[in-house]
């Protein structure tokens, strides 16, 4: 009776747990998966925020980059940008020609202010007139420099109409026929907008998701003073100076030059990079902006279809190593004799009673002497120039090619220091050991004048007295004839033999001239055929780069056609079979003008890896001439020195 009454309440106390635990696994799961869905979100959120974040600063780097490469040019100074640029040694003669060499603000002015203090302290008008003139240059290449990066990040970026109005022009400079090419080139390197390059980069990072990019701010400016260091070595006399730390110009602080004017340095990281926005300083503050800041304004839809913006920003500054130019030196001498006036440079270059002057000439083309030629210079300078006035200009433009390392007071040391001694003459002892042979040009002029000009005191009787006579007179007193070549050894039989022999044996004295002429001779001749064969590889190398040059010019303006018409037509041109009912003349006429600039592309692509090839040849064969010229030299030297020693 008691078990049948308990039984269905048991079940139903079964059935409620099940109902309960169920309900609690419905209810973990749901929670769980709220909890799942948070976490995705959260990460996707940040992750996006991540990945915005880096296009950001992709985007300001980049940018900062796009600044380095603006220049402005002047010929008595040449490229002026943010910061120092050479063009690599491995790069030919034309390449390197297209690429000049780029001097930092920093470095000109560093070098303009070492130049002064020289000028200041050899009292020098002409030094002094110089350096103003070039300091004045100076700052207005660089005004000309901050207007061409303004006008670069600005929405619309000034264009010179003088290029659309003489595109044969443009083929000339691309031909390297066009004098003003490199001005040209440096000129309108503006015309690329580096806001518009800016916003291409952010817009396709977002394209197709969320989200949206609506605005694109670059601001120039500089960086906080003190903040970078310039890489700019300061004279040591001026080490204790407020302007200079560590031996180097401080950034952003004001430097004074002998003049009474003023420089500012710009700070120079040793490579471009990324910056804390809280350094950031807009506006150029008197010098040209060295800094970026990037501002991209992004929207993105909420719930409930509201929108919200959101300012991503991010700072970078331009950077570089310094360049500092090859070492050289500046060479007087005196053809006539040192003038007895000077004792040292300074003498000269300070010297009042002067009675003559002359005009100034400038090399161009090649050396001189050599296949250069003189012409007037390009800037015109005012009357006649005194010796002391030349040899100020020609010192001076060495010193500008210096750079900012020479030390003002070592370099007046250099000045005050007397001229060397000049060497004395040999001494008798010295003499002794000339030799009395050597392998030259047989003209035939001494068989000549000793069979036909023989007459009483005619020529002839002289070459015969030569032929016997020991040339230098200082050895006449003591009768020591010049050592042999082949020395002759009396023995003790009084015979006269060969070193070394029993004999004097003529035919192996005949055989050994012979070779030794023989082999001079061909060593000679390889020399030359070498020289002639690295002067063909040259301008083979020369005339193939120009025709890469060329080659890779339109290469590029395919590439670009073909993106153009790829982004006119409805279909994609490399899959045209997936094209939707008949295609209209339009289309048909771009598809065909597309394949042909596929097939040229291609042709082009073939013809630069044949001439690249062709390049390599040539320069192995010009790396072996150059290694038989060296051998060739060597066996030259070594002949000539048997049959003279």
């Amino acid at each position: 009776m008691t078990a049948e009454l308990t039984k269905p309440d048991t079940k139903a106390k079964v059935v409620r747990k099940d109902l309960q635990h169920t309900t609690l696994l419905i209810g973990a799961t749901f929670a769980g998966s709220i909890v799942v869905a948070l976490y995705v979100f959260a990460v996707c959120t940040l992750n996006q925020q991540h990945k915005d974040s880096n296009s950001v600063d992709r985007a300001v780097y980049m940018a900062a980059r796009s600044l380095s490469e603006i220049t402005a040019s002047h010929p008595t100074i040449g490229r002026v940008g943010l910061i120092d640029s050479a063009p690599p040694q491995e790069l030919s003669y034309a390449e390197r020609k297209r690429r000049p060499r780029v001097i930092g603000l920093n470095s000109l002015y560093a070098t303009l202010r070492v130049d002064m203090l020289i000028a200041q302290k050899l009292n020098s008008p002409a030094l002094i007139d110089l350096c103003a003139r070039d300091l004045k240059i100076a700052k207005q290449l660089e005004a000309e420099l901050t207007r061409r990066m303004f006008s670069a990040v600005e929405q619309t970026p000034v264009q010179d109409p003088s290029m659309a109005e003489q595109p044969e022009r443009v083929a000339r400079q691309l031909t390297g026929t066009d004098n003003e090419a490199e001005a040209s080139d440096t000129d309108h390197n503006e015309d690329d907008s580096i806001l518009q390059e800016v916003s291409r980069l952010l817009s396709d990072d977002v394209k197709g998701r969320s989200p949206n990019l609506v605005d694109v701010r670059l601001t120039l400016g500089s960086v906080e003073p003190g903040r970078l260091s310039t890489q700019t070595f300061a004279p040591l006399e001026d080490s204790n100076k407020e302007f200079v730390k560590d031996g180097m110009y401080r950034s952003g602080i004001p430097v004074p030059m002998p003049n009474g004017q003023t420089i500012t340095f710009l700070g120079q990281p040793r490579t471009t990079r990324i910056i804390e926005p809280s350094w950031f300083k807009a506006g150029s503050h008197g010098t040209a902006p060295w800094a970026v800041q990037l501002e991209a304004i992004y929207e993105r839809t909420k719930e409930k279809g509201t929108k919200e913006k959101v300012t991503k920003t991010a700072c970078a500054v331009v950077g570089g190593e310094p360049v500092y130019p090859k070492s050289s030196a500046f060479v007087v001498n005196f053809p006539q004799g040192k003038p007895n006036q000077f004792e040292n440079l300074s003498d000269i270059l300070n010297y009042k009673n002067w009675t003559g002057q002359g005009e100034w000439q400038q090399v161009v083309g090649t050396e001189v002497p050599g296949k250069g030629s003189l012409a007037p210079p390009m800037e015109a300078i005012s009357g006649g120039l005194s010796p002391g006035s030349a040899l100020a200009h020609a010192m001076y433009d060495w010193l500008k090619q210096m750079g900012p390392l020479v030390e003002p007071a070592n370099f007046e040391k250099m000045m005050h220091q007397s001229f060397a001694k000049a060497i004395k003459t040999a001494s008798i002892d010295s003499a002794t050991n000339q030799a009395n042979s050597c392998l030259t040009v047989d003209t035939g002029s001494r068989e000549y004048a000793l069979l036909n000009q023989t007459n009483p005191d005619g020529p002839g009787q002289l070459a015969l007295s030569h032929c016997f006579s020991i040339r230098d007179q200082r050895t006449m007193s003591n009768k020591i004839p010049p050592a042999s070549s082949l020395p002759l050894v009396v023995d003790a039989n009084g015979k006269c033999v060969l070193a070394g022999k029993d004999k004097f044996d003529k035919e192996l004295l005949r055989d050994f001239l012979s070779a030794v002429y023989e082999t001079n001779l061909a060593a000679l001749e390889s020399l030359e055929t070498s020289k002639q064969m690295i002067n063909r590889a040259k301008a083979s190398l020369k005339e193939l780069d120009q025709k890469m040059y060329f080659e890779r010019q339109e290469l590029t303006s395919v590439s670009a056609r073909m993106h153009r018409i790829r982004t006119q037509m409805p279909f994609d041109p490399e899959n045209s079979s997936k094209a939707t009912g008949p295609l209209k003349p339009k289309d048909s006429e771009n598809l065909r003008q597309y394949n042909l600039a596929k097939d040229r592309l291609e042709a082009l692509k073939e013809l630069l890896i044949n001439d690249k090839e062709q390049r390599d040849r040539y320069r192995k064969l010009n790396e072996t001439a150059r290694l038989v010229s060296l051998n060739a030299n060597k066996v030259g030297i070594t002949t000539f020195d048997l049959c003279t020693h």
